[in-house]
């Protein structure tokens, strides 16, 4: 832990200096300690208004208009938390972890799980990794992508044999049909040479 924090705190102090190049000043107490690419403070209320146009831009929030003054969002954050404990409790989350994922108290002052047990909780989370954090979900689509490039060569490669296969059959007919011609170029080599000599017999019989 103590080594994480060092991490953390030479972090702060190098991003310090970053900032200071940007601004041209100094740090003032209570100040945000990040800012934007215009050099503006981050604060909790950016970020507020960030995560909204996100949810428009990537399609997933839409406005809708009640009246012509009222206007509300089509998802509302409790929409959004029953979302999340449904799809933790399909993937199997335990039950009080479902309970805290969305802000609720777990069971009664009896159930400590979540305190004594830190690492068992955030096992059961991470059950749901792969429906609800978007970068597990993009590595699982990259595994789902290499493996279906896998899957294209291994057709590939069975194309390749099933052709080369037809090749090879196709070649061992054309074979069998030389074969066939051959032999038959033989027999009617021998009918002729057999009429030639009888021809020859006939003619030594008449000279005769």
């Amino acid at each position: 832990m103590l080594v994480i924090l060092t991490l953390m705190q030479f972090k702060h102090q190098k991003y310090l200096k970053v900032r200071y190049n940007k601004t041209g000043q100094n740090m003032k107490s209570l100040e945000p300690i990040f800012i934007g690419r215009k050099n503006q403070p981050i604060r909790p209320q950016w970020l507020t208004d960030l995560i909204p146009k996100l949810a428009y831009n990537a399609g997933i929030q839409k406005k809708i208009r009640n009246s012509n003054i009222t206007v509300k969002n089509e998802k509302t954050s409790h929409e959004l938390r029953d979302l999340l404990k449904s799809t933790l409790i399909i993937e199997g989350v335990a039950s009080y972890v479902c309970e805290l994922a969305i802000g609720h108290k777990v069971g009664d002052s009896y159930e400590k799980q979540d305190k004594l047990y830190p690492n068992k909780s955030r096992e059961e989370f991470m059950k749901a990794s792969s429906k609800i954090n978007i970068f597990s979900n993009y590595t699982n689509y990259l595994k789902e992508g290499s493996q279906l490039k896998e899957k294209i060569k291994q057709v590939e490669v069975l194309e390749n044999r099933i052709e080369d296969n037809q090749k090879v059959v196709k070649d061992l007919i054309v074979d069998k049909q030389n074969e066939s011609d051959k032999k038959t170029e033989l027999s009617q080599m021998i009918v002729d040479l057999q009429k030639e000599v009888n021809s020859l017999k006939a003619s030594k019989k008449h000279l005769q």
